[in-house]
């Protein structure tokens, strides 16, 4: 894969602007002018070019010339830092580069014709070529901004502008990774980029899935033919990330189609393959935990509501952990381990992560001791609500650590009652205390896609029977397939070559929680143990 660093698209001084305007000038047809026809209207219908407004031409003509010329004075720009530079560092000023990378995103926002597109992204190379410290050291913003611009044009229906865009996002991987041995950033702020691209209702509607798709295996074909880098990690890390967009933007699509579905555990799966591919970025991921919570009680699994702002708070002290240790505060997530062992996934990886305070990921009102808080307030709430008063316990003391170092001693107080409340509850229930109800549920055939073959263990409220679960999941399926769908009433296993591949069936089973052995040492009483009510957890 040979990605073009230097601008070769046109020539500088007075014959290249001679040049320029010969080729944008020149008198006939619009034959000649082929590549200056607008993005934006080639979504119209094909016009005949006598039929085209000879205004109309000549002012997209005009906007072309102004945009090779602003791209040629930048260029002398930059070759004239170039030509008296000392040794490898390019004598330009930061800020002078800096402004330079603004009217650079600039062009790639505004509408412009195939052939600009195509110098725009030529220049854009050739700057991050020669000054890779600008945008991956000082210029976090504009990283951002880049890398959503460069995703956007990588959606486009232009095959151009297209090929364009990917060549400039592996270049950026590419320089990033050689520049600091990694391209963390670049690889968070593109899961950003797309993000925002989905979240954009004016760029919702131009975001092309297919196109995208296709430019995310164009970047990994960049990369398995790449000999330089083809014995480090990097092309396996570019695949990862090619991956993990590609899997985000196909369950972001999924989760549009279950909104209005009967089947709230689909749009919950959907909403946690959602969260862990924002794993790379806290805020997203953070703002998708939020929402599962959200589902959940709305649902009235409070439990698994809990858990989700558990797994938010425990990722929120990972990330200020790195930032300022401070002795109050939760030290990371390995402090909410005994709460649940399913927390240690938030576990940053410093690969990823390498400055979370410049990268402006840790900077919402999430990322503080008051917004810590507050997610451990509600999930305490919450878990005291169904009967979790050993988690009750343990996310008290986390509280009870801030109250401490602040002197809230009211709030001391207030902790203090609740825990004796718990405590009185938990002695009063005793053995009766359920937390929940298990179930196996496989689905097969061909209809359910990557469900096909796939068993799950469903949690559902205490008490609940066999045949109600069964009868639910009856009636959703019947409702989606017809009589294409059957509901299998043995317990058996199941040979798949044995039915019809292209009908749905689901098979429903009750089971009981498995502890291993050193689970058990720990385990005093069978209705007492919380970790039962954890397995289907995050």
């Amino acid at each position: 894969a040979v990605v073009s660093t230097q601008s070769g698209h046109y020539g500088r001084g007075e014959n290249m602007f001679k040049a320029s305007r010969t080729r944008h000038f020149k008198q006939g047809s619009m034959e000649a002018n082929t590549g200056n026809r607008w993005t934006r209207g080639l979504n119209k219908k094909s016009v005949e070019a006598e039929t085209v407004d000879e205004e109309e031409v000549s002012e997209s003509l005009v906007c072309a010339e102004t945009s090779t010329i602003t791209l040629d004075t930048i260029e002398l720009l930059v070759e004239t830092g170039s030509s008296i530079s000392d040794g490898d560092n390019v004598n330009l000023s930061s800020p002078l580069v800096a402004k330079i990378l603004d009217v650079i995103l600039l062009m790639m926002s505004s509408n412009q014709s195939i052939h600009v597109m195509k110098m725009v992204f030529s220049t854009q190379r050739s700057i991050i070529t020669k000054f890779p410290h600008i945008i991956f050291e000082e210029e976090t913003d504009q990283c951002s901004s880049l890398c959503y611009h460069l995703l956007r044009h990588c959606a486009t229906f232009v095959k151009e502008v297209r090929e364009e865009a990917v060549a400039s996002i592996y270049l950026l991987m590419r320089q990033n990774y050689e520049s600091v041995g990694s391209f963390s950033r670049v690889k968070i702020q593109l899961t950003i980029a797309l993000s925002r691209l989905r979240s954009d209702s004016s760029d919702a509607t131009k975001c092309n899935d297919t196109y995208l798709k296709k430019s995310l295996i164009t970047l990994q074909n960049y990369a398995d033919n790449d000999s330089e880098l083809h014995s480090t990690r990097f092309p396996e890390q570019v695949k990862e990330v090619s991956k993990n967009l590609f899997m985000i933007m196909r369950d972001t699509v999924r989760m549009k189609e279950v909104k209005q579905d009967k089947d709230c555990a689909m749009r919950i799966d959907l909403m946690y393959r959602i969260a862990k591919g924002y794993k790379n970025s806290p805020a997203l991921r953070i703002t998708w935990l939020k929402s599962m919570a959200a589902e959940h009680k709305l649902n009235d699994n409070k439990c698994e509501a809990a858990m989700c702002l558990i797994h938010a708070a425990a990722l929120i002290s990972e990330y200020m952990y790195m930032v300022e240790s401070q002795t109050q505060l939760p030290q990371g997530c390995i402090a909410f381990e005994k709460i649940s062992p399913n927390v240690l996934q938030e576990c940053a990886i410093i690969d990823d992560v390498l400055k979370p305070d410049e990268d402006g990921m840790c900077t919402g009102g999430e990322f503080s001791e008051k917004g810590l808080e507050s997610l451990l307030k509600q999930s305490c709430d919450l878990l005291m609500e169904v009967n979790m008063f050993e988690c009750v316990n343990e996310v008290n003391k986390l509280l009870m650590a801030i109250y401490q170092d602040s002197r809230k001693n009211l709030q001391l107080s207030k902790i203090h009652e609740k825990l004796r409340n718990a405590y009185d509850k938990m002695h009063s229930l005793g053995k009766k205390r359920v937390l929940g109800s298990y179930f196996r549920v496989a689905f097969y055939g061909e209809k359910f896609n990557e469900l096909n073959g796939v068993t799950m263990i469903y949690k559902e409220k205490p008490f609940t029977k066999l045949p109600e679960i069964a009868q639910r999941l009856q009636s959703l399926y019947l409702d989606q397939f017809g009589d294409d769908f059957e509901f299998i009433a043995d317990s058996k296993r199941i040979d798949p070559d044995s039915i019809d591949p292209y009908r749905a069936y689901v098979q429903v089973t009750f089971v009981e929680p498995y502890f291993e052995p050193f689970e058990k040492k720990y385990k005093k009483e069978k209705s007492t143990d919380c970790d039962s009510a954890l397995i289907p957890l995050l």
